[in-house]
């Protein structure tokens, strides 16, 4: 049974009133693929690649995918590729070298403890060495020729367990190392690289306690350390680096009131200045469960769900490609990013019956 909970928490609520139409600065592209959340992209040359997820309105009744769409950025077309390994979603994917690298994720009460290789001209996928656990919800990076995955969680007996493990694999060696451990289990989080760390924004600690602390990993001297506290928690959002930047788009939150509600905006961190900023609230509808990447100055979301929901109801999945212009100047939100943030972690009251984006058993 695919369950899934959501309890969101968060420090601040974050309002960001616009005077200007910030939805011109967004262009609705072709559609592709078919409505999905919880899936995995990449961007290879000018292409992106979008692999599995799922699509089911009911959490007790998913459906997993394995196929395998490319995404014309030029020429604003789709096409769909062979076929990958079994069906999962809650994955992770990285891009070198003209191939794709995915590895775990969840299809029914299988976590998935393989990394295939997706070879992109000759369109063939082939199954890599595996050493880490299986998991879902993880995360996952490239820097240097080597592909890191960190954290994610597991399930066993209706029991929650989630990882705080660093793992290195060096793509041209096809040799797993094991790094140092996060000081957080964390699931649900996104991971970014900038310059020569890892940065983890958010994600889930217990299922239940969500964190808004900017984790750093330093990929030269194998050490941990917590780089901010934003004024706001988040799960189940995506982020891209450009420049010298973190860009966080959309994800689940919660209000003061501990009502549920999923974000449409865009929340901008400064790694120089160590500062966050809000940059956009727009038509593109509210989601979390997406992907977004980064190609030529434009950020590129696609699919996800959107809605407050409970048991399924209401529950909508996307398969619409947006695009947006990281040119616009942001509305400062923070300050020097930590004024004020005594507790990096607040614990809101138990939400039941709440069916939840991005987070699963």
């Amino acid at each position: 049974m695919n369950n899934c909970k959501m309890i969101i928490v968060t420090l601040f609520t974050v309002i960001i009133i616009c005077t200007d139409s910030w939805s011109d600065e967004w262009l609705q592209k072709t559609g592709g693929a078919t409505p999905r959340r919880l899936h995995s992209a990449v961007v290879s040359d000018d292409k992106i690649y979008i692999f599995g997820g799922t699509d089911s309105t009911n959490p007790d009744q998913s459906e997993y995918f394995r196929d395998l769409w490319e995404y014309d950025i030029i020429n604003d077309s789709w096409s769909q590729k062979v076929d990958g390994p079994a069906p999962r979603d809650c994955h992770s994917a990285v891009a070198y070298s003209g191939k794709i690298y995915v590895f775990g994720g969840f299809y029914k009460d299988i976590y998935h403890s393989n990394l295939w290789e997706y070879n992109i001209a000759d369109d063939i996928w082939s199954v890599k060495s595996t050493q880490p656990p299986g998991r879902n919800n993880h995360m996952a990076v490239l820097y240097d020729k080597k592909m890191y995955i960190f954290g994610g969680g597991i399930r066993i007996d209706d029991k929650k367990y989630n990882f705080n493990d660093l793992w290195e694999y060096h793509i041209l060696k096809d040799k797993w190392t094991q790094k140092s451990n996060s000081p957080f289990s964390l699931e649900s989080g996104t991971a970014v690289v900038y310059k020569n760390a890892m940065f983890v924004f958010g994600g889930s600690l217990d299922g239940e306690t969500f964190s808004n602390r900017v984790l750093k990993y330093d990929f030269l001297t194998d050490e941990w350390s917590l780089n901010n506290i934003a004024p706001f928690s988040s799960a189940a959002h995506s982020a891209i680096v450009y420049d010298d930047k973190m860009y966080i788009f959309g994800g689940a939150r919660s209000d003061t009131d501990q009502n549920l509600y999923l974000s449409n905006n865009i929340i901008e961190y400064d790694f120089i200045k160590n500062s966050w900023s809000g940059m956009l609230l727009g038509d593109i509808p509210s989601r979390a469960g997406h992907i977004s990447v980064v190609h030529s100055g434009k950020m590129y979301v696609f699919g996800g769900e959107s809605g407050v929901f409970t048991n399924g109801v209401n529950r909508v999945n996307y398969n619409d490609l947006w695009v947006y212009k990281i040119e616009n100047e942001p509305y400062d939100i923070s300050g020097d990013g930590k004024t004020g943030l005594v507790e990096s972690i607040h614990i809101l009251k138990s939400v039941s019956g709440i069916a939840g984006a991005g987070v699963k058993p």
